[in-house]
């Protein structure tokens, strides 16, 4: 949605083809975007497996009926294999490695000549698909990690004098992997602290609460839409990404959560792992620890009781975001090449 609002803005007519979702009546104002763009909206029954592909072909009929677009982009494999066999130019956005299934549709996809050009979210992931597609063409690749909004107004650091402690913050999902173990570990370490989790089932709330029993420093707040996301984070003075290294994207991603984070003017404590590195630096941007060493993460959050620590790697965080990773610099870039190889086109 923000990608779709961002394309909009630098002057393009946009249709999102999405999946509705099952609770949402205003998508627009569910993710906080404005009304700039349409959103085709395609319900699909079946199997999961099954879904994908009605859905894929739903969208096909969509683009074929409707007026000639100029450039499809997307990350659904299913539709761009066969929105692909016309003549359109496309743009693949990848984000992790596909599936055995998947991997046969991206070989095909790299192998049409109305391909444009390939986005991944991340150096790592880069590597990882030269090296498992050669023939991919490095002219026709880029990195785009994800990004956010960039209107930030740095607030000012809070006394830690003035309160029992800092109040530490985590948005997002309570996969495994997330690291959400560490952070009740972390509560248990300090309880003058208080530590806060935004996201999550309720069946996953159950789980971690019984593992965290008896921390009463740590509070489950469940989902938020992403609306109101950005609001939450302003509220804590650090925010954690305790991501693990046996987590099932950690090698590629790219997380949302980072630049969410960055964009919000609090500080951010994150696992030391290398495609993190691409975008943080450790003690310039945020501090980078070892994902499982809690001890770390604790003498981290120590340091941090430091007011002007605080503000130093936020101010960086927000100045690198707004240089950086805003939505609007994102479609520049993905966009940049992809114009110039259109108009060049016969």
């Amino acid at each position: 949605m923000n990608m779709c609002q961002a394309f909009a803005a630098a002057g393009h007519d946009v249709t999102l083809f999405a999946k509705p979702g099952e609770t949402i009546e205003d998508e627009y104002g569910f993710y906080g975007v404005s009304p700039t763009f349409k959103v085709a909206k395609s319900v699909a029954t079946g199997t999961r497996r099954v879904r994908e592909w009605v859905y894929a072909n739903r969208t096909l009929r969509e683009v074929k009926r409707g007026k000639p677009f100029d450039l499809i982009y997307g990350r659904h494999l299913p539709s761009l294999a066969l929105v692909a066999k016309g003549d359109i130019p496309f743009i693949y956005e990848a984000h992790q490695p596909a599936s055995f299934l998947g991997r046969l549709v991206e070989r095909q996809l790299f192998r049409r000549r109305n391909l444009t050009r390939t986005v991944f979210i991340s150096e790592s992931l880069r590597t990882h698909y030269r090296s498992a597609f050669p023939e991919i063409n490095d002219l026709k690749t880029v990195v785009a990690h994800d990004a956010s909004i960039a209107d930030v107004t740095l607030p000012s650091p809070q006394p830690t004098a003035d309160k029992s402690g800092l109040a530490v913050g985590y948005s997002g999902s309570l996969y495994a992997g997330r690291g959400i173990e560490i952070i009740c570990a972390l509560a248990e370490r300090l309880p003058d602290v208080s530590f806060h989790i935004c996201g999550g089932s309720p069946s996953e709330i159950q789980h971690y609460s019984s593992v965290a029993t008896g921390c009463k420093n740590l509070e489950f707040h469940g989902f938020l839409p992403p609306s109101q996301i950005s609001e939450w984070q302003q509220a804590m003075d650090v925010l954690l990404a305790p991501y693990q290294l046996d987590g099932p994207i950690v090698q590629w991603t790219s997380p949302l959560k980072i630049f969410e984070y960055m964009a919000s003017g609090q500080p951010i404590v994150a696992s030391d792992v290398p495609v993190l590195r691409e975008v943080l630096t450790d003690g310039v941007n945020a501090l980078l620890i070892s994902p499982e060493d809690v001890s770390g993460w604790a003498l981290a959050l120590q340091r941090l009781s430091d007011d002007r620590l605080r503000k130093f790697l936020a101010t960086n965080a927000v100045n690198d975001l707004r240089s950086k990773y805003t939505w609007e610099q994102r479609v520049h870039r993905v966009l940049e090449t992809s114009v110039r190889t259109l108009a060049d086109a016969p």
